[in-house]
């Protein structure tokens, strides 16, 4: 029986508060953890965004299991609430702050930075789904059995994975050779319909090979435009 099961619930979750309620207790459970002393801390980078660089980011953890009141035919709930703050955010940024819930335990500040990294890839996990759905037009199938359906969401699944792996590679190791996660027929190929002559003997960086591609998609390579998204390599 997996942690979950074991705890009452049929899976594990974790989710960013909206609101500030109050628990079983009276008290509001941001206001509880803001008092307590933390945990520790977790660094890390906060990519570029557009209008937005990159830079570093270090907040205070604090969590504790409080329990939510029965709400609507809902029973309370025993859940772990996680404040991730940042205290000194450089001159002129907004400072990061996550008010997360969840099923897990975080007794000790090391499953509490786990939980962090989880969410941190929340941005990524929309991202392939949005692929999945507008990509490979998911929802546009007619097809008639469950089982066709699963098998299609397998075979989409794989085609997402394998293009957000591509575009985040690209940004994140551009000076890598392209021959990490591109076959030689693959690259090659792209190569010579993109410049109507032999391919080098040396392959050429994942930054280039992925550009090379979101050409294909549609994407002039002006330096405005920054990194080709999942959208232009899916075309």
């Amino acid at each position: 029986m997996d942690r979950a099961a074991q705890r009452g619930y049929p899976a594990e979750w974790l989710v960013r508060a909206a609101y500030t309620r109050k628990t079983v207790s009276g008290q509001k459970r941001w206001d509880r953890l803001a008092r307590t002393d933390p945990r520790g801390e977790v660094e890390f980078r906060l990519p570029a965004a557009p209008g937005r660089p990159a830079r570093g980011v270090r907040q205070t953890l604090s969590a504790a299991r409080v329990t939510l009141p029965a709400r609507r035919g809902v029973p309370a709930l025993a859940v772990t609430a996680i404040l991730a703050r940042e205290e000194h955010p450089p001159a002129g940024e907004t400072a990061l702050e996550w008010r997360l819930l969840t099923t897990r335990l975080a007794e000790t500040l090391e499953p509490g930075v786990e939980l962090i990294e989880w969410y941190r890839r929340r941005w990524r996990i929309e991202l392939l789904f949005r692929i999945v759905k507008s990509g490979c037009r998911l929802e546009a199938l007619q097809v008639g059995t469950v089982e066709r359906l699963e098998r299609a969401l397998v075979i989409y699944r794989i085609i997402a994975w394998r293009i957000l792996h591509r575009v985040t590679w690209g940004r994140d190791c551009p000076d890598l050779p392209c021959d990490v996660v591109f076959d030689p027929e693959e690259w090659q190929a792209a190569w010579m319909v993109a410049y109507r002559r032999p391919p080098p003997d040396t392959p050429p960086t994942l930054g280039m090979r992925v550009r090379l591609i979101a050409g294909f998609g549609g994407v002039l390579g002006r330096k405005r435009e920054g990194h080709p998204g999942p959208r232009a390599v899916q075309r």
